[in-house]
């Protein structure tokens, strides 16, 4: 359960607004609310780019009201509905998800922004319509939630690890449903009629971008980019960033060093043995060297495994495998709080953006039958990445041979089944019964939920629902009271980096060319020109060290019958342990099974959760009253 939100409950003729936190100067960080005789409005998170809002209202708006938007970001968002209805909402920017009750309508609205920083789920049983920001409030008000078996389906068949949410309505319960990210949720209270539906489609709001060069599209991104991270700089206390040494985070807090004029307090985890992590600090001190009013907060990260610390992290709402990593992210939360921060921005979503697979561009030029060309690419790219132009063009022409034949003849005609040291993000883990894999067509659901990046590997706007949600803010910041927020992932840039032209990234050479471009007088010489990124593959050390444990959560996790065998389970673990596996997928899908199997030891625990409640007045900055 989150420990910070709000849940919203509607009897027939009653509703009632019930904010939560076990810490009321955390709530009044991430909550703020407004009520009148007409409206109450919460939000959580934060609003971005309110002065365009706020030019936009001006003259429809009396100086009292302009004065308490400019203070409130509930007041503001109020304003936005009261002026424009409900599309006014829908126009609203920034990191945020909120509710309101209209009583001269006798309807509740609520959204999430398009990249669903904070979830909601709702819940309609008899004349109880519930909203809330997690599930657990939820049990409350309800008769008793049980286990949805497709969820669970969904959930051990998705072939990714790295995704805050599925993509999915549904939830781990039946009949608790998910609010999708940039979606409107509408329920009339006279009729009992709860209706949801999109009001962000990132396929209208990509258009081609004209950019002839690299410093051209570098130009464009730079703006959007700063533009990004002054919208998330704090505006209370100070301002924290990750600072890994890489193109990404670096990037962010040697921006915002130069758009504020409080030091920007860089946490890094930093590593003495192996070799290879240890000389990731070179390039953190180059880029501390750069810019010598960062406060820099090194953080030993040997001991910093997956599956340490769980005792302390919060019971979960649903399965997430990003779990097992939590302890490292808590750190560094807990070091930008420790800072006096109460922001810490990121470098997650550049990767999606601007790194690409050397076989990508060669694939795209294959695509339209320019094969010398790709030859070509693909010869230049041997030479600066260390492979072969052979294994280039193979990678790419792989990319035109359907999903369900990439893996061999093999893996076809057993319908996807593989042994645990050959399993690839396409293919069917071992640790399925038979009657399983057959009731819930698995390997139709496996192949559904293949990334639908384009064919060449690109991201498209399609697959920017595998990315919305951000689990590490809501399990490792806000129990630090710390918003962790990502500028790559704002939706300006991320509608103007899909818009490039695609022939920009395929320079062979720098990481990720277009943001090298961007930042090309930001980063130090030593950063831009680096080649490639260390792959932090020591937390996986964690599954060695804390095997016992998990030995023993997959011999006593009370798994629903029929869906896991057990003994094939651990021996897959025996194997990941032992470093007996061909690919790195089938560890990643074991350690979504093992997120699953952890959460259903949780759930009697998470039954017992008692939601530590505040006044929704304390929240309320300001009683409006109609002009």
């Amino acid at each position: 359960m989150l420990s910070i939100g709000f849940t919203i409950v509607a009897h027939r003729g009653s509703v009632e607004f019930y904010p939560y936190s076990r810490r009321r100067e955390h709530a009044e960080r991430f909550l703020s609310a407004v009520q009148d005789e007409s409206q109450t409005l919460i939000l959580m998170g934060r609003l971005h780019y309110r002065e365009d809002q706020l030019l936009r209202l001006r003259s429809r708006m009396s100086d009292r009201i302009w004065t308490q938007c400019q203070a409130s970001d509930a007041a503001l968002a109020q304003a936005c509905y009261r002026i424009d209805g409900i599309p006014g909402l829908c126009r609203l920017e920034g990191e945020f998800v909120l509710a309101c009750y209209d009583r001269e309508n006798q309807r509740l609205v609520s959204l999430r922004d398009p990249m669903g920083h904070y979830p909601l789920f709702w819940v309609q049983r008899g004349e109880t319509i519930a909203l809330s920001t997690s599930i657990r409030p939820l049990a409350d008000h309800v008769p008793e939630l049980d286990l949805d078996p497709e969820y669970a389906a969904d959930y051990l068949s998705f072939p990714y690890e790295n995704c805050a949410a599925l993509p999915l309505a549904h939830t781990a319960y039946r009949g608790v449903r998910r609010l999708p990210p940039g979606s409107l949720w509408t329920a009339n209270l006279s009729t009992r009629h709860v209706d949801c539906r999109s009001f962000w489609k990132w396929g209208d709001k990509v258009v081609p971008v004209a950019a002839g060069s690299l410093q051209e599209a570098g130009a464009l991104v730079r703006e959007r980019l700063e533009a990004s991270v002054r919208e998330r700089l704090s505006r209370n206390a100070r301002t924290a960033s990750h600072f890994s040494g890489g193109f990404d985070s670096t990037g962010v807090a040697l921006l915002a060093s130069r758009l504020t004029s409080e030091p920007v307090h860089a946490v890094s985890l930093v590593y003495e043995t192996p070799p290879r992590l240890a000389g990731e600090t070179e390039y953190i001190q180059a880029a501390l060297d750069s810019s010598p009013t960062i406060v820099w907060h090194p953080i030993p990260a040997e001991d910093l495994l997956d599956y340490d610390d769980q005792e302390r992290l919060s019971v979960l709402d649903e399965p997430s495998v990003t779990g097992a990593r939590w302890h490292s992210f808590a750190v560094l939360a807990r070091a930008a709080a420790e800072a006096g921060a109460d922001t810490l921005m990121g470098g997650d979503g550049a990767d999606h953006l601007f790194a690409h697979a050397p076989r990508s561009y060669v694939c795209e030029l294959l695509s339209i039958g320019k094969v010398r060309q790709a030859w070509r690419l693909a010869n230049h790219y041997s030479y600066t990445y260390g492979l072969s132009a052979r294994q280039i063009m193979t990678e790419a022409m792989q990319q035109f041979v359907p999903r369900r034949l990439r893996d061999g003849l093999g893996p076809f005609l057993r319908g996807g089944r593989t042994r645990f040291d050959t399993v690839t993000e396409r293919t069917i883990p071992p640790w399925f019964t038979e009657d399983f894999i057959r009731r819930h067509r698995l390997r139709e659901r496996i192949l559904a939920y293949q990334l639908p990046l384009s064919r060449s590997g690109f991201l498209t706007a399609d697959a920017l629902a595998f990315s919305a949600g951000d689990w590490v803010a809501w399990y490792a910041g806000m129990p630090e009271g710390v918003t962790m927020s990502r500028p790559y992932f704002d939706p300006r840039l991320l509608t103007l980096g899909l818009g490039l032209p695609k022939w920009l990234h395929a320079e062979p050479g720098p990481m990720k060319p277009v943001l090298a471009a961007a930042l090309d007088d930001i980063l130090p010489e030593k950063i831009l020109k680096r080649s490639r990124k260390v792959h932090f593959g020591i937390f996986t050390s964690g599954m060695v060290r804390q095997r016992e444990a998990l030995e023993t959560v997959i011999r006593e996790a009370p798994i629903p019958d029929g869906i896991l065998d057990r003994s094939v389970l651990l021996d897959a673990l025996a194997k990941t342990t032992l470093g007996v596996y061909r690919r790195q997928f089938g560890v990643e899908r074991l350690r979504i099974a093992l997120s699953y199997l952890m959460w259903l030891s949780q759930r009697a625990a998470w039954k017992q959760l008692p939601v530590p409640g505040i006044a929704l007045l304390d929240l309320c900055h300001y009683a409006l009253t109609p002009d």
